[in-house]
């Protein structure tokens, strides 16, 4: 037994015989030639072939010339030993071992190229000084050692590389390590990859005359102390790339731009990809407070250490741990500028030294300046669990010589029941919890003559012991300010106001004046300046400033006038968003804020539930938010820093019931789907998710979101109708296709699933599967332009749709039922490009699909009035009216919420 076991594991061990050990012979040969090598071969005798794949190859004096591209399970490189390439391309690969004993390996550049790649599980090591020189590329994806104790080193020269690939470790450790990087060469850890450096090092240049290096981190890299990384690149355009994961314990990183050898430290290449740099009792010396360090947006510089530089923070500095204890302190040698998407991160576990994250910068900070009323980044506090510091209890979080004027956070995020109030001080930023400051939207009727006061109530949540200043300013909109007739309204008599301890109510008023010229509702907006609030807080998780909206009711239309928004394509450099009665009487325009419109576009519209309108500006970088009559509440909305989102070309919205947004992008012709996704953004515009889906030629062109929430129905400039489910990511079957050809542009989804389409050619209604029931041709409904038609919204009163002609700026208001067209006027010069109908129906919960939403969500009718006088504390939340419900409410419905109290039943 024993001996048949043996003969068997004899079998399936590799003969030692077959792996030879081949030595270089000659001074100069090609590498196939097998009499140029000794010892390769099976048995005793000369040479009979050149090495192969389970040889040890030993290249130790004479020139090589690559001639093939082997593949040996052992290569090495001696004192006196140069590999080179015949020709063209060649790849060297090395399956178990690599020794760099001494020697030489290059290419003749420009013209050759050599790929020199060490295989997973196998190992490297630097034994002697060796080079690499011209187009050189060593591929590492086992564990390669290149430390050194007495300063041995690997040398690249011109434009050679290593490239440390995903699943490998290069370490560099032993003391007086060396790695030059000459001649525009790179070290490359990729992602997946880890880099490990330990002691004293050098990786850069070796000559000053060649151009400069760079060491480029996409992977994890390590510097472990003590010691120094010194990195001496060499030029302008040399750089420690950190992409990466960087952490340092202990060690001081050189990359300074004031050495003979320049070394810039940069962590951000425009991709989506976060890069962290994590100090640990670390040095990073980029030069000294007169070199500025631009911490990318989506890059993190966290831990306890000391930046020698000045910050300019697109990104997050987090001191200490992340989002926890230890807490640490980093220090800044010079300033720290936080811009737009800066973050400013936080831990507190309690109010005394050494409990809390700190800064300290030796210079000047700033955040926003004095006409940047919306502040400029973020803070983040996060507090540990059990502390509950009190109402104005400060913690100095940041130290510097001074402050620049008018810094403010655009927002404040912080865990914690109470708001955080920030405040810039002389010498330090305090945070504190603070009382919310908050102002009320106002309104009255407009009247014939005389004036009538309009009051905003400007509150604090609750009393404090400090002084709160407020600043807070009207802006115009589609009431705007003047004298009668011209002007709507007046400027109040006070726009700063203080509140004395204790004091928690402030009113300022508007004098509205009263005509007898026939408009609609008109309103203007009144913002409470954020970097004007002293000692109080916008709110946690709030962005930019409060606004509220003045609207001034008109007593000169008919009660129950209803209105429709006509986005236009006029080419003009006029206003593009048009309001009408729906009987075609021209309101007013409103000011799309696109400082130059000439050829820019509004296209499609969408309400939010509180009746805010956002539009999309096609070929303009992010969409406009409205008050629900015109006031313009926020001219960047998606383009704020936590925004996160650059795009053009947005051209359909829709909100869902909790008041988020899902935008959709034409794109350009036969755009790829990941340059065109859905994006969807909360109330403020940050950006919560992103959706590529499938598309045609154009794009998540349009957009309809169903009453399940999840289900998004679009088009892309074709004949078909797509699904995508947002809730689970995941692509639906197509819910239509063969529509009237060429194109279809906007579509509505009906209340009782059915789906109106608008195509060129013709205006489709689809039943809830997606068969076509009725065919609404163009010259039916009376558009005789051959550009068709564009638009497609539903009326309030579930019968009727409303569609434009592309080209013609004529709109029409069509029954469902018949297809015979209600009412039609013409919007002006040029095409419509998207309609908006005030109380536009919707998919909705009323008709129950097993999707329903829970019933917190926001219900359809939402018109508020206070409850009358009743035994019981109550307040009647939606108030019936005839005009206002769709069809299929029932006029006499109407929702109560009654608190329970003695003798009330809820």
């Amino acid at each position: 037994m024993a001996r048949t076991l043996a003969t068997l594991l004899l079998l399936l061990l590799p003969l030692s015989a077959t792996a030879a050990t081949c030595t270089w012979n000659t001074p100069s040969g090609n590498w196939s030639v097998a009499s140029n090598w000794s010892g390769c071969a099976d048995s005793a005798g000369p040479s009979t072939r050149a090495p192969g794949s389970g040889d040890i190859a030993v290249l130790a004096n004479g020139t090589a010339d690559l001639d093939v591209s082997p593949t040996v399970a052992e290569f090495e490189l001696g004192n006196n030993g140069l590999l080179s390439v015949v020709g063209g391309t060649k790849t060297f690969d090395v399956t178990s071992k690599l020794r760099f004993a001494g020697g030489h390996a290059t290419t003749v550049l420009g013209t050759n190229q050599l790929l020199l790649h060490l295989h997973a599980d196998a190992s490297g090591s630097l034994l002697a000084p060796t080079t690499l020189e011209n187009a050189v590329f060593f591929e590492n994806s086992g564990t390669l050692t290149l430390g050194s104790t007495s300063g041995v080193a690997l040398t690249l020269l011109v434009a050679s590389e290593v490239r440390n690939m995903p699943g490998a470790t290069i370490t560099i450790a032993g003391g007086n390590s060396r790695l030059y990087l000459d001649g525009s060469s790179q070290l490359v850890n990729n992602a997946g990859a880890t880099l490990t450096i330990g002691g004293n090092t050098t990786l850069g240049r070796a000559t000053p005359a060649f151009n400069g290096a760079i060491v480029q981190n996409l992977g994890t890299m390590v510097v472990n102390g003590p010691g120094t990384l010194d990195m001496p690149l060499g030029g302008n355009f040399s750089a420690l790339q950190q992409y990466g994961d960087l952490a340092v314990h202990n060690a001081t990183i050189v990359c300074s731009q004031t050495a003979t050898d320049k070394c810039s430290f940069r962590d951000a290449n425009g991709q989506p990809a976060p890069a962290i740099t994590r100090l640990d009792n670390a040095v990073l010396d980029l030069g000294g407070a007169a070199v500025t360090y631009s911490l990318g947006d989506v890059s993190t510089l966290a831990g306890t250490g000391t930046v020698q530089g000045s910050i300019i923070a697109r990104g997050r500095i987090a001191p200490g741990a992340l989002a926890g204890a230890p807490y640490g302190t980093l220090v800044v040698s010079g300033g720290v500028t936080v811009q737009e998407t800066g973050i400013l991160d936080f831990d507190l576990g309690g109010s005394a030294s050494g409990s809390y994250d700190r800064i300290q910068a030796g210079g000047a900070v700033s955040a926003g300046f004095p006409t940047l009323y919306d502040g400029q980044g973020r803070l983040v506090i996060r507090l540990a669990g059990g502390y509950a510091p009190a109402l104005g209890a400060v913690v100095p979080v940041m130290t510097y010589a001074s402050v620049a004027a008018g810094a403010s956070f655009y927002r404040v995020d912080a865990n914690y029941v109470l708001d955080y109030a920030a405040r810039f001080a002389p010498t330090a930023l305090e945070v504190f919890p603070a009382p919310r400051i908050t102002i009320g939207d106002a309104s009255v009727v407009e009247g014939a003559t005389g004036t009538t006061p309009m009051g905003f109530a400007i509150r604090l949540s609750q009393a404090t012991t400090q002084a709160v200043t407020v600043e807070v300013r009207n802006r115009d909109g589609t009431a705007v300010t003047g004298v009668s007739p011209s002007g709507d309204y007046l400027f109040p008599a006070d726009y700063v106001f203080t509140f004395a301890p204790g004091e928690v109510l402030k009113t300022q008023v508007y004098p509205v004046n009263g005509d007898g010229v026939v408009e609609g509702d008109e309103s203007f907006a009144v913002d409470v300046y954020r970097n004007k609030v002293a000692n109080a807080a916008i709110g946690n998780g709030i962005p930019g400033s409060p606004t509220a909206t003045g609207t001034i009711l008109s007593d000169e239309l008919a009660p129950g006038t209803r209105f429709v928004l006509v986005g236009k394509d006029n080419g003009t450099s006029g206003r593009k968003i048009r309001r009408y009665t729906t009987s075609g009487t021209y309101i007013d325009d409103w000011d799309d804020r696109m400082t130059n419109a000439f050829g820019h576009i509004v296209t499609g519209m969408c309400f939010a539930p509180n009746g805010d309108v956002l539009a999309t500006r096609f070929a303009w970088p992010g969409p406009v938010l409205y008050s629900r009559f015109g006031a313009v509440l926020d001219e960047d909305f998606t383009r704020h820093p936590l925004g996160n989102a650059t795009y053009a070309n947005h051209e359909s919205c829709v909100f869902d019931r909790l008041g988020n947004v899902y935008i959709g992008q034409a794109g350009a012709s036969s755009s790829p789907d990941d340059q065109v996704p859905v994006l969807k953004f909360d109330r403020y515009g940050t950006r919560l998710d992103t959706f590529v889906l499938p598309t045609g030629p154009r794009g998540t062109d349009w957009v309809d979101l169903a009453g399940d929430q999840c289900t998004l129905y679009y088009t892309s400039e074709d004949t078909d109708v797509r699904r995508y489910n947002t809730c689970t990511h995941s692509v639906l079957p197509p819910f239509a296709s063969g529509l009237t050809p060429p194109y279809c542009y906007a579509l509505r989804i009906r209340p009782n699933r059915e789906v109106m389409v608008a195509c060129q050619e013709a205006v489709h209604r689809l039943s809830a599967q997606g068969v076509n029931l009725q065919t609404y041709t163009r010259t039916s409904i009376g558009e005789t332009d051959p550009t068709g038609l564009f638009a497609m919204n539903l009326d309030p009163d579930g019968t009727s749709f409303w569609t434009a002609g592309a080209s013609s700026g004529n709109v029409y208001h069509v029954d469902i039922s018949s297809g015979a067209v209600i009412a039609s006027f013409n919007s002006g010069q040029g095409g419509v490009a998207g309609l908006a109908v005030y109380d536009e129906l919707h998919d909705d919960v009323i008709f129950s699909d097993g999707f329903d939403p829970p019933p917190t969500l926001l219900p359809i009718v939402a018109k508020r009035e206070p409850l009358p006088e009743v035994d019981c504390e109550g307040e009647l939340r939606f108030w019936p009216e005839v005009r206002d419900m769709p069809p299929f409410v029932p006029a006499w419905m109407s929702l109560v919420v009654v608190r329970g109290e003695a003798g009330c039943e809820d």
